[in-house]
């Protein structure tokens, strides 16, 4: 896009200066500053409305208001420059029955977003929204990418699968609870449908959960190979895949090369696969997977997440040339038995990987009784961890989800000079000389690495919660402490 001139000095994209303003509290207080300030608005004003958060009810009031106002004669529309919308509201504010009304009048506002292409909504068990997806759908035709998170489940919505009407998709993300359904890979038929009306699909992700309703919830596993069989949908645009939730895969026949693995047929006809994760493998996928297998089924794989056993093929075959980003995740079974070592197998197998950008090595515990968890122990080496970062020279951003003697860290991180974020498995400590030690090694890590930004230690919440507690540091010494979900 052509450049501006401000009133003075050079020219300066509009790009830099929507990203100026957009750090400003409120931009519309500029829009009235002076003729320049409202100069400068105008100029960002399209930028600064590409991508829209709501997270309150009263942002979706005032963006209800200012749609409804807005018409062919007003200089400054929202509408036409809004391309991505995230709805994100908490999901008891949608069941009050004083905000119905207002969703209503939201619905029929709807036609002034001309432009919309992605559509990220995030609910609960909540009636009132049904339609409103059909809304999205009828009135915003350049819609391309639907993200649905439902937060949680429930018995008034559970089987309503009006939530998947959208049809000729490039990107779908679902995550979703529902009953246990008699469809054969406990899919809902209308997700299926949904998929097999997007020719052009370019990335699929599937974070599904099928639920018995007994006197609790119980959760069963969906079948991706079942889906994938009964799929009509060829999806050759396919290029990002990611099956996660409560998923079972029979591992297996897929190494075994039967005719009957549907999902090795589809792996085997989709070879242009880039981006390629397997999240929270519940049956613990714990067989060798042949590097020779891993270029068969992934030759053109870039991105990978999976558990263990998999990874350890990807990184130990000819793509490790070609990767740029591998996270991997393991599961302790039984905590009580010794295991100090986990991701050894790895570090004996590794390439080089010359391109790879990011690295993630997780772990968790299944049995989650603070008396019988492991996950304070260093269960991963220093040599080990050294091993694996030689062999990762060009990485930028690591996260280690593994306890580890952060006071060893000095070694392994000499291997990565470009790092820019550190992200560790930190402890808590009990005494000030810890916590002394602790900041003399972190200013050394940022010695050590000029390219660091920062380091965040990952901690676990109090009484076993399931929030950790980030603590990010930078090289000037400001330490921030947040909260956020648990990866356990």
């Amino acid at each position: 896009m052509e450049s501006v001139r401000l009133g003075f000095g050079p020219r300066v994209p509009p790009e830099v200066l929507s990203h100026v303003l957009s750090w400003l509290d409120d931009t519309y207080d500029i829009s009235d500053a002076s003729r320049v300030c409202r100069a400068w608005y105008k100029i960002a004003f399209p930028h600064l409305h590409q991508h829209m958060t709501i997270r309150h009810i009263r942002y979706l009031h005032t963006l209800t208001v200012r749609l409804e106002l807005e018409t062919t004669k007003t200089e400054l529309r929202v509408g036409p420059c809004l391309r991505a919308l995230s709805i994100n509201l908490d999901p008891d504010v949608l069941h009050q029955d004083l905000h119905r009304p207002l969703l209503a009048r939201f619905e029929r506002v709807l036609t002034h977003l001309t432009y919309l292409e992605l559509l990220e909504l995030r609910y609960s068990s909540s009636p009132n929204l049904m339609s409103i997806f059909r809304s999205f759908r009828d009135q915003c035709s350049q819609l391309r990418w639907v993200i649905i998170r439902r937060l949680g489940g429930g018995s008034e919505d559970d089987q309503n699968e009006d939530v998947f009407v959208f049809k000729n998709m490039k990107r779908l993300e679902i995550s979703w609870k529902h009953l246990d359904l008699q469809t054969p890979s406990r899919v809902p038929s209308a997700l299926i449908r949904m998929v097999e009306d997007s020719p052009e699909l370019y990335e699929l992700r599937l974070d599904l959960t099928a639920i018995e309703m007994d006197d609790e919830y119980i959760e069963i596993p969906w079948w991706p190979s079942e889906f994938f069989r009964h799929l009509q949908n060829p999806l050759v645009q396919l290029r990002s895949l990611e099956i996660g939730g409560t998923y079972a895969i029979n591992w297996e026949a897929l190494l075994q090369g039967s005719s009957q693995c549907s999902l090795r047929r589809f792996f085997e006809q989709h070879p242009d696969l880039h981006t390629i994760r397997f999240r929270n493998d519940e049956h613990r996928m714990n067989l060798p997977f042949e590097p020779s297998l891993v270029e068969h089924l992934f030759p053109s794989v870039i991105e990978f997440t999976g558990p263990l056993a998999i990874c350890a093929g990807v990184m130990g075959s000819r793509l490790a040339e070609q990767l740029r980003e591998v996270s991997v995740y393991d599961e302790l079974i039984d905590p009580i038995l010794p295991c100090d070592n986990i991701f050894e197998t790895l570090a004996s197998v590794i390439r080089p990987h010359p391109k790879l950008e990011g690295l993630m090595l997780q772990l968790t515990c299944e049995d989650s009784d603070p008396a019988v968890d492991r996950l304070g122990d260093v269960l991963l080496k220093t040599s080990t961890l050294d091993t694996i970062l030689a062999a990762t020279p060009n990485v930028w951003s690591i996260l280690i989800g593994v306890p580890i003697n952060w006071t060893e860290l000095i070694m392994p991180l000499r291997r990565v000079p470009r790092i820019t974020e550190f992200h560790f498995k930190d402890s808590k400590r009990t005494s000030i000389e810890d916590t002394l030690l602790f900041k003399r090694k972190v200013i050394e890590i940022f010695d050590l690495c000029p390219m660091l930004l920062k380091i965040i230690g990952l901690r676990d919440g109090e009484d076993g919660s399931t929030l950790n507690v980030y603590r990010e540091m930078d090289r000037f010494g400001v330490t921030t402490d947040t909260w956020g979900e648990c990866h356990r």
